[in-house]
């Protein structure tokens, strides 16, 4: 656990691998394995990209010869990736918990819910991607296969996923959904031979490119034949805007975190220790110098912590035992919690109160 969230360094090197799996040649295959051990030494979500170089390290070297050694560098990497760490293969525990048993009642491990805006944009995601591939005139790749299809899997697992999914679907989509509008077009229009009928006329052989196809399926002379012989212009317009969409980010980022909804108002009465803070706040509570009782990561409070934190914020049978064992002396809560109600109910001491908080002293604690 190197740092508040590695899991965004995790989602960065995940980007940089699928990047790799588009380029064509040895190199990037070189490239692979460097990156692996680097990513486990970062963020356990390691494993899923250890997984997916295997899987199609051993498809290529089953099917694809002249890239034999590269894949053969790229699946010892996935390999070397499983102990070339302080954990050793202590290291998939991690992921193995994330996998068969994520905490639910934690809202990023969540099944995705179409009713939610990030689930709904997962689905939407995910919608295009089968649609492209049913429509598409062109069959997938396997390395495409492979790569999406595990991923997808995994995005139905817990919505934290979801950003992974979208890093993997992205280039088939920007490859393929073009092709795919345009048939339909074609199609709704009578506007000449859709890109199917273009695609059978042209691959006569198997080695006919999607560049090959989708000239053929084009409309030939005139301004369109024109401007196709001029430099493409949209690699320079992609740089452009994402060029500009960095620098914007970087002006308006925020510095320090949105409090609105964090305890703000507590902040004067806090003790030092004795504090059981709701799991949201955690790490804001840590930013802001406060011992905290448990915090935003997961890892270090799997067993007893985190199952203690439940009873007590639910108020499950034997909730007041656990507040006695583990010293607990202040309930900093969301008002709505179930502790945080029944404590009131109980006529313990409210020490502050806002919308989005309650401070509650259990009896007997020193003020």
């Amino acid at each position: 656990i190197w740092t508040e969230r590695p899991e965004l360094f995790g989602a960065v090197l995940f980007a940089a691998l699928v990047l790799l799996l588009q380029v064509p040649g040895e190199r990037p295959l070189f490239a692979i394995a460097p990156l692996l051990i680097l990513w486990a030494n970062v963020h356990g979500s390691f494993a899923l990209g250890s997984g997916l170089v295997a899987l199609i390290a051993i498809h290529g070297l089953a099917t694809d010869q002249p890239l034999r050694r590269g894949y053969l560098v790229a699946l010892a990497g996935a390999l070397l990736s499983l102990v070339l760490t302080p954990a050793g293969l202590g290291t998939l525990t991690t992921p193995g918990i994330h996998l068969f048993d994520p905490p639910r009642e934690i809202q990023e491990w969540a099944i995705p819910d179409p009713r939610t805006p990030a689930g709904a944009l997962w689905a939407f995601l995910l919608a295009a991607t089968i649609a492209t591939a049913a429509l598409s005139p062109f069959p997938a790749r396997a390395r495409e296969v492979l790569l999406i299809v595990p991923v997808a899997l995994l995005s139905l697992i817990a919505i934290r996923h979801a950003p992974l999914f979208a890093i993997a679907a992205t280039p088939y989509l920007a490859a393929r959904l073009p092709e795919v509008a345009m048939a339909i077009a074609r199609a709704a229009t009578g506007d000449g031979a859709s890109p199917a009928v273009a695609y059978a006329t042209a691959a006569g052989s198997k080695r006919t490119t999607l560049k090959e196809v989708v000239d053929k399926a084009r409309p030939s002379g005139g301004a369109g034949a024109t401007a196709e012989r001029r430099q493409d212009p949209r690699p320079l317009a992609f740089a452009a805007i994402s060029g500009a969409l960095l620098i914007g980010g970087i002006v308006i980022a925020p510095r320090e975190p949105n409090a609105t909804t964090f305890p703000v108002a507590a902040l004067a009465s806090l003790p030092q220790d004795g504090l059981l803070n709701e799991y949201d706040w955690g790490g804001w509570l840590i930013w802001r110098g406060v011992p905290v009782f448990i915090d935003g990561r997961l890892v270090p409070y799997r067993d007893r912590v985190l199952r203690d934190y439940e009873t007590v914020v639910g108020a499950k049978p034997g909730w007041r035992d656990v507040i006695a064992r583990d010293g607990v002396r202040w309930l900093l809560l969301r008002p709505s919690q179930p502790a945080a109600v029944r404590a009131q109910q109980l006529g313990w001491r409210v020490v502050s109160r806002s919308a989005y908080h309650v401070l509650i002293q259990v009896p007997g604690a020193t003020p």
